[in-house]
This record gives structure tokens, sequence and C-alpha cells, in this order.
């Protein structure tokens, strides 16, 4: 567990291009997978590293002009924690399908910490991406990413 949090933190350590205009290149130099460990991790401990790095990004990144943003979501499929850091809002990430903006990380650490088997989907809860069709589901076939605005502000 201590491993998995430190991870998180070391994000903030990390090499990241802010390159407005070239968001495929900071999508591809900045994002990071950390896969959750069998066995589980605490929901809280990781919440508190999410927030904590989130701040010590906003520092960092105080006089950056914005729009730059710091995102984190939980990729079920795949058993990771996913971390990166795009110049564009918020509401602008490069998601294929839609999401849901969070600003307390608690969801996506929650979600993290229900992953007892990471990386694997069971197979009846697979569904065909054209499935979806009442807006209750689509609600439902929504995923939580935690986001931290960057930029603009004094340290």
């Amino acid at each position: 567990m201590d491993d998995f949090v430190g991870l998180i933190g070391s994000f903030a350590e990390e090499d990241l291009l802010v390159a407005p205009g070239r968001g495929d290149e900071e999508t591809a130099w900045n994002t990071r997978w950390i896969g959750v460990p069998e066995g589980g991790v605490d929901a809280e401990e990781v919440c508190g590293a999410l927030v904590r790095l989130g701040e010590v990004l906003r520092v960092r990144f105080a006089a950056v002009e914005p729009p730059l943003t710091f995102y984190g979501w939980h990729d079920r499929q795949a058993g990771q924690l996913r971390l990166s850091l795009r110049s564009v809002g918020p509401h602008r990430l490069p998601f294929g399908r839609p999401y849901r903006v969070c600003v307390d990380p608690a969801e996506v650490a929650a979600s993290v910490a229900a992953d007892v088997a990471p990386g694997l989907v069971e197979w009846y809860e697979l569904e065909p991406a054209d499935a979806v069709e009442e807006e209750s589901e689509a609600e439902e076939a929504t995923f939580a990413v935690y986001v931290v605005p960057l930029g603009g502000r004094t340290p």
C-alpha cells in the first residue's frame, strides 16, 4: 500500500510537458499508469494522496497560464489508477466517452479501493458500447475523473 500511495505522490516529481496546442503529445508524455495492487488499497489513503498531489501541482504550476488540468481516474478494465496533465479545462479532457468531473477524489479513490481483482472485468458486466440507450443508463455509464485546475494563481 505504501508503494501505491508513494507512486501517486511521485507524479509531482515527474518531468511533465506543458504544451498548449499539442494535446496528443501532452497526453502521451504526461499520462502515468499505476497498477492497483492485489489485496486492495485503503480509499482514505488514496484520497489523501490525490489531494496532496493536487496541492503540490497547484504550487508547481502556479505561474502557468491556464487552462491546465491535472486529472486522475480509475481504469477498471486495466486495474489501474491513471494520472495525467493537459492544457485544457476540466470539461475538455481527452476521453472518448462521457465522464463526470469530480473536484473531490473520494469517488475515484473508492473505485480504486473496490477493485478486488485488478484488471478483471466479469464477462456478465460487459456490454456493447451501443447498448446504452436510456438517459439513466447513460449516467451510469460515465466514470468519475478527479480534476484539479492549475495555473494562473500565486503560490
